[in-house]
């Protein structure tokens, strides 16, 4: 209501400075004009001869004071009824929500509290989701400097594979060779044994020798 009041009399302010500058400015030179006329007619008098009866009441001046006040009020009335126009126009356009009844408020205002609660969860859900996504990406993080170790030690033992299956050949190649030179031997034993039973006599059986008796 107070912040209604202010907007009311600024608004009033506004337009009447300058209406009441244009009438001041009227006024004036109402004033300026009849004031010439009054000067100028005092001089023509003293130039001529009149009478003057003492009994004879003077003859009071019409006043102009009258005439204004009356066109003031008109004047205010105009103002008045302008500003309120005016006024009226202005919170059409854009204090509605502040004529408008109890209950609307109330709506509005619980729905501003809804609103706003449900901002508030919204911004809880947000923090929480940002302090996952570190936690997340902070246990991405170790994952792969995990991994890196793994990597390595692979990368070791792929070496430490290759190395021994170079080992395993070289034992193959020697079991090989001692493969073919067994069997080259075992080709000369079986040769000599076939000639030495060629060219030597075959042995004699030997006989059994039974003890005399006496």
């Amino acid at each position: 209501m107070a912040g209604r009041t202010a907007i009311k009399s600024l608004i009033a302010v506004i337009v009447c400075l300058p209406i009441v500058l244009s009438a001041a400015a009227a006024t004036a030179s109402n004033d300026v004009i009849p004031s010439v006329v009054d000067t100028s007619k005092h001089d023509n008098s003293s130039t001529s001869t009149t009478k003057t009866d003492s009994n004879v009441t003077p003859h009071r001046k019409r006043g102009r004071g009258l005439k204004r006040c009356k066109c003031l009020r008109r004047f205010t009335k105009e103002v008045s009824k302008m500003i309120d126009e005016r006024l009226l126009e202005f919170e059409d356009k854009y204090l509605l929500h502040l004529t408008g009844n109890k209950e609307r408020m109330r709506a509005s205002e619980n729905e501003a509290t809804a609103t706003s609660s449900r901002i508030q969860s919204i911004d809880k859900l947000l923090l929480k989701l940002n302090t996952d996504v570190v936690q997340t990406k902070e246990a991405l993080s170790l994952m792969n400097a995990n991994l890196d170790v793994i990597r390595g030690e692979m990368n070791h033992t792929r070496g430490d594979m290759r190395t021994l299956n170079a080992s395993f050949q070289q034992v193959d190649h020697a079991v090989d060779n001692l493969t073919r030179f067994v069997h080259k031997l075992e080709t000369i034993c079986n040769r000599s044994m076939s000639v030495a039973s060629t060219v030597l006599p075959p042995e004699p059986e030997p006989q059994e020798s039974y003890p005399r008796r006496e």
